[in-house]
């Protein structure tokens, strides 16, 4: 059918079939902003943790490079991330 020959009520449903998609995407978004700001405040909280810690916390790629360490680490070793660990 083309889009003259199309009735008035066709053209409602049509229409009423979009708002109800535009609706469904409106929650989808709402829902994954929700998920940020969710995933920001967890990330906070992990990274105020690892920060604040006095223990050693860092993470070491395949290749035995340092991808991370956490201040109190570079604060006693003197050491950032991007060298080579020699104890593993």
């Amino acid at each position: 059918m083309t889009e003259e020959k199309k009735t008035k009520q066709q053209l409602i449903g049509e229409l009423g079939k979009l708002h109800q998609r535009i609706e469904e995407l409106e929650k989808l978004a709402a829902e994954s902003r929700k998920t940020e700001t969710a995933l920001r405040e967890s990330e906070e909280k992990y990274r105020t943790l690892i920060e604040s810690t006095l223990d050693f916390v860092f993470t070491v790629d395949r290749k035995g490079l340092f991808t991370y360490v956490n201040p109190r680490f570079e604060m006693v070793t003197g050491r950032t991330y991007g060298y080579r660990a020699h104890v593993f």
